[in-house]
């Protein structure tokens, strides 16, 4: 029984300073939260009913906290540690992706959606600095290089699954249900559990300075 709690702990700590056991999941959440963003919001605009200039107007809103990222990273720093602002971002984009399942609607009424997804885009500037300046400060340089591409990786897989599995798992249910608005609602509280589970991976997995190298705020 020693022996296997042994094992087990070794295990935990291997998880939790190995960089297989963050770096995916940091990057993954970076890349789903993009392109809800970009790809997904988009379409659910159109499928609501929304006209292609309205669709446009909203989208490119969304954009507009992505320009003030530069002024975002210092204020990160200061206030929080970093780890604690991933795990925080990540709650809070499962608290947006669940506001906005519940104002999905095809009924003409989009401001409770727009907003929500606004939060999201806030919550993702601060989440891509967190992450980026985490990965900088506290991993190693040897994993730094080794890890650079592997980062790139999975934030592509997951614009990847973003903008075709997430699409085909939407267009599947609307053809089935005939409810678009149902299909849509899924989707979102999909994501939106996604990203409650992946906080608390990241909470449990995201090794403190002192696990990955000395000195850096983590």
């Amino acid at each position: 029984m020693t022996n296997f709690s042994q094992q087990i702990q070794r295990l935990e700590g291997w998880l939790k300073g190995h960089p297989w056991a963050w770096i995916p999941t940091a990057f993954l959440a970076k890349g789903i939260c993009l392109v809800s963003l970009t790809i997904i919001s988009v379409l659910a605009f159109h499928r609501m009913g929304m006209d292609n200039t309205d669709v446009c107007l909203h989208v490119a809103s969304l954009y507009l906290p992505w320009l003030f990222r530069s002024s975002v990273s210092p204020l990160v720093l200061r206030f929080m540690s970093l780890r604690r602002w991933i795990v925080l971002c990540e709650l809070c984009m499962a608290l947006s992706l669940f506001g906005v399942a519940m104002g999905v609607s095809v009924n003409g009424k989009h401001v409770g959606v727009i907003l929500w997804l606004l939060f999201l885009s806030c919550v993702g500037v601060v989440h891509d600095v967190a992450v980026d300046t985490y990965f900088r400060m506290n991993a190693p340089q040897p994993i730094r290089r080794s890890f650079g591409g592997i980062s790139s990786v999975f934030f592509r897989l997951a614009l990847l699954i973003g903008q075709g599995v997430l699409l085909i798992i939407v267009g599947n249910m609307e053809t089935f249900t005939r409810d678009v608005a149902g299909a849509w609602r899924f989707l979102f509280r999909a994501m939106a559990v996604f990203f409650l589970l992946l906080s608390v991976l990241n909470l449990l997995l995201l090794p403190k300075p002192m696990a990955v190298m000395s000195g850096g705020a983590a």
